[in-house]
């Protein structure tokens, strides 16, 4: 995009003859002949000394305003023009000027203003409907751009840059055809005009005729060697036709000129690792990468994706869950944000970046993407259950158990959220409610809810008649009664449920140095380190847990799992019986599965 060339206009004094000996008008007249030679320096004392004879001359300020302007000094240049505005309020030209000023200062929606009411006070005034386009085709308001440049065309100032600017809107809009028109009449106009010839082969590109956009991509470098986003955009040309061998050597000259872009599409796509893939073809590396909790892998896959098709907005999603389950919540929240930009009706990526800011303890703000997400669709459970949790997290019980019901309404068999609800109803004092969840939970199959019951609802009572009862102390049924490693172990669970892995395990290992005999915090940071594929290191928690109480069955559980992903598959079969005869339902239903052992046999 060729920034045009902007039209500032000369105030004359009508009159002004006979001789003076140095008068304001004389100082006036000898600033106006040093500004037409551009010495602005010069012709800014000039108007000094003519505004220090008559400060109620409006021409006096407008023309040193418009030094002022050519030596950058944009503020000094709106002052200028607001003096000259006072004196004499309807110049449609000071007007013009005073937005190019402000277009200086990136004062847009000032500058707008200004070139309203120049052509408010003169509708032909062509250059200011000109310079109000370039500040609209700045903001990226590109109709508006394209309006103004129509009306500017209109009042017969068509010249090659106002077809390049107003082209290249078109193109941001996507309307390429139009926009290929446009970059024609502007070459036909300048045929030496190498930034036309590089939009051009922009939109040839997009309108699949390969031989003619680098055709123009290569006339650009010839017109100016060292444009260097010719390079680039050629090489991005040759890479998507198949042409990958050219691209790399675009991308090097470019990165030779100093274009940081071009060390990105080095990188990606010029480190030998195989031919040329289509983007569609890269998303579906990344989503397999994701599938196998490889988080960089898929990252790597979904960048190579938008950077060959920038409108994938599933992409932009899906890189932004690979970068939340990897730590990098910053980077996913502005993915989710990328993909929302481009498609704003897609209800994942609220939910996701609603779940992003919650890890990030971000909850007021979670709450609106999740409020959005539902919005978008009703019948959204993951955005129910996750946004009850963040209203428990905020300390609104009741709000989170009314989303929680709604979750459950819409899948009576999440284990997880009757898990949640308990919570929330143990915070209100509702003793029978919290158990009558947490059974439910752990009925469900949900891992932790067995815990939550040894910690929650003490059984008492006789006759074996169990009557349930709940505590305030978050103690109940935990190993350790050390407080400090009680609340570490508090936060590596919140870190858990949070999948922050890396951190979980470092609030248990924190616990374990607080209590060396706390085989809770053994028992989770080995979960935490199954997540994370540290198969090995889990069964050494587990082997701990299981030296604290040899009849821990969710360790034997749990050491059985991380060696069936092992392929210790009798190592895990021993363990599984162990835990089933000690009454753990996940260990039998894993039995029944891999080993089609029921109740009727035996090891």
């Amino acid at each position: 995009m060729r920034k045009p060339f902007y039209y500032l206009f000369f105030i004359c004094l009508l009159g002004a003859s006979g001789t003076w000996a140095q008068t304001a008008e004389e100082y006036f007249d000898s600033g106006n002949q040093k500004l037409m030679k551009e010495d602005y320096d010069g012709a800014v004392n000039d108007y000094n000394n003519a505004i220090a004879q008559k400060t109620n001359v409006a021409a006096f300020f407008a023309n040193r305003a418009i030094a002022k302007y050519r030596l950058g000094r944009y503020l000094e240049s709106v002052q200028d023009c607001d003096i000259a505005l006072r004196l004499e309020p309807n110049q449609s030209k000071v007007y013009n000027n005073r937005g190019l000023a402000n277009f200086g200062l990136k004062r847009y929606k000032e500058a707008v203003s200004d070139y309203t009411k120049a052509t408010a006070l003169e509708p032909t005034f062509a250059k200011a409907y000109n310079n109000r386009a370039f500040t609209y085709l700045t903001m990226r308001v590109f109709q508006s751009a394209i309006d103004d440049y129509d009306k500017s065309i209109g009042l017969k100032m068509a010249d090659a840059a106002s077809y390049n600017n107003r082209g290249w809107a078109k193109a941001k809009l996507k309307r390429f055809t139009e926009a290929e028109q446009d970059y024609n009449k502007a070459i036909a106009m300048d045929p030496e005009y190498a930034m036309a010839y590089n939009n051009r082969g922009y939109v040839r590109a997009k309108l699949g005729d390969y031989t003619n956009s680098v055709r123009d991509y290569s006339k650009s470098i010839i017109l100016n060697p060292r444009f260097s986003d010719a390079y680039l955009w050629r090489g991005i040309t040759h890479y998507r036709f198949g042409n990958q061998e050219q691209a790399c050597k675009d991308w090097t000259s470019a990165l030779r000129l100093k274009n940081q872009k071009a060390q990105r599409w080095l990188d990606d796509f010029c480190t030998g690792d195989g031919p040329a893939k289509t983007a569609d073809e890269y998303f579906a590396d990344g989503d397999k990468a994701l599938l196998n909790e490889k988080w960089q892998e898929a990252i790597s896959a979904y960048t190579k994706c938008v950077h060959l098709k920038s409108d994938h907005y599933m992409a932009y999603g899906h890189r932004g869950r690979a970068n939340r389950k990897a730590g990098n919540l910053d980077q996913a929240i502005a993915d989710f944000s990328k993909a929302i930009k481009i498609n704003p009706e897609y209800d994942w990526a609220y939910a996701s970046r609603g779940y992003a800011k919650v890890v990030a303890k971000k909850y007021t703000e979670a709450l609106l993407d999740f409020d959005k997400a539902i919005a978008l669709k009703p019948s959204y459970r993951w955005a129910y259950a996750h946004r009850a949790r963040t209203k428990y997290y905020l300390g609104r019980y009741k709000n989170a158990i009314e989303d929680y019901n709604n979750a459950l309404k819409i899948d009576p068999n999440d284990g997880w959220s009757y898990r949640n609800r308990a919570l929330a109803r143990y915070e209100l004092g509702d003793a029978v409610g919290t158990c009558a969840d947490l059974k439910k939970a752990k009925e469900l199959g949900d891992y932790k809810a067995e815990g939550l019951i040894q910690e929650y609802c003490k059984t008492r009572g006789s006759n074996n008649q169990r009557t349930t009862d709940t505590t305030r102390n978050y103690n109940t049924g935990l190993s350790s009664s050390n407080a400090e490693a009680i609340q570490f172990y508090k936060l590596g669970n919140e870190r858990l449920d949070n999948e922050a892995f890396y951190d979980a395990i470092t609030r248990y290992t924190q616990a374990i140095w607080a209590d060396a005999r706390f085989k809770e915090a053994y028992m989770d940071r080995g979960h935490a380190k199954i997540r994370l594929k540290d198969y090995r290191s889990a069964i050494k928690d587990f082997d701990n847990a299981l030296l604290l109480d040899i009849n821990y069955s969710e360790a034997y559980y749990l050491r059985g799992k991380s060696k069936w992903l092992l392929k210790d598959n009798e190592g895990a079969k021993a363990d599984w019986l162990r835990a089933k005869a000690l009454g753990n339902t996940n260990a039998k239903n894993m039995l029944l599965l891999n080993f089609s052992i029921g109740e009727d046999q035996k090891k």
